[in-house]
């Protein structure tokens, strides 16, 4: 049929030009990962607070955009380079709500949850790839309206700290984990606390770390969510102390574990280590030395969770 049958958001197929296509894009995917995640047994309470935490985030950038019009006649994304008006308080808003699909410290609540109870086919796609959406929304935003100041303070630094306490706590918290699934999960919220470290940098080799870890993240984590649900498959169990023996039984999935939790963990020599090095370079040229300690840490409780 001729494009003018075709049903009215046919812009959401290709990239997002206005603020209009990428909040309706935001949305569409935001509801269809919620129908996804309630496939899983007992993912209902855990789906009903993944968008509750997601409709908050959508309401805060939706508020970002309309502050963003202020004295503009243009729909276009581009008016994030322009904001005559609230730069801060925009910039506060869209990071808040970006930061909300990004799993940060305080935000992060739905995502345990959601990643452990999903079904299997769903986890990777959850973790490898929505989590991405995040990321996506902040580097729209940091390209955009670069750095901002609020009542005296750098939003950036606060988003370092941010970043680097979600890298530990995420990965603390997964220490202690015994369900698989959840220990990728909360994984998940160290690892993407690193990106949004690397991030807020606004340097060159802190967005190179940020990006190739976001990168490892995608490849290597839906590998180990893949892995671990054909363990759960075969053993009828998501409890690793119920394990044991499967080097033997299911030596092609230890292969695959094995590479990924090499790179999840940063050792060499694969890329996870060059990721966590190109970080650590990135940290001591901007001097942030106490995030570096921290940064440092949460390597190390990575190293001995995986």
């Amino acid at each position: 049929p001729p494009r003018s049958t075709l049903f009215p958001y046919t812009t959401l197929f290709r990239s997002a030009k206005t603020t209009l296509d990428f909040f309706f894009a935001w949305e569409l995917m935001t509801a269809g990962s919620y129908f996804l995640i309630i496939r899983g047994k007992k993912s209902m309470p855990h789906a009903l607070s993944y968008m509750l935490f997601s409709t908050g985030g959508a309401y805060l950038i939706l508020a970002g955009f309309g502050l963003a019009h202020v004295g503009q006649n243009s729909f276009s994304l581009d008016i994030l380079s322009n904001v005559h008006y609230y730069a801060p308080y925009i910039f506060t808003l869209m990071a808040i709500g970006f930061m909300t699909k990004l799993a940060s410290i305080g935000l992060h609540i739905w995502l345990p949850g959601a990643h452990a109870e999903a079904e299997a086919d769903v986890s990777p796609m959850v973790s490898a790839i929505l989590l991405k959406a995040g990321v996506f929304g902040l580097i729209t935003l940091f390209l955009g309206m670069g750095q901002q100041t609020l009542w005296g303070i750098d939003v950036l630094y606060v988003l370092s700290w941010v970043g680097a306490l979600t890298a530990l706590m995420g990965n603390m918290m997964a220490a202690f984990q015994e369900d698989a699934k959840r220990l990728l999960a909360y994984s998940s919220i160290g690892f993407l606390g690193y990106a949004l470290f690397g991030l807020s940098m606004m340097s060159h080799l802190g967005w190179l770390a940020a990006l190739s870890l976001v990168i490892m993240h995608f490849l290597f984590k839906a590998l180990l969510f893949l892995a671990i649900g054909g363990v759960v498959m075969r053993t009828k169990t998501k409890y690793m102390y119920q394990m044991g023996g499967l080097i033997k039984n299911m030596p092609f999935t230890f292969i695959s574990v094995l590479i990924a939790i090499i790179v999840i963990a940063g050792v060499p020599p694969l890329t996870g280590f060059g990721g966590k090095w190109i970080m650590y370079n990135a940290i001591m040229e901007k001097g942030w030395f106490f995030q570096a300690g921290i940064a440092f840490f949460a390597g190390v409780v990575a190293f001995l969770y995986c």
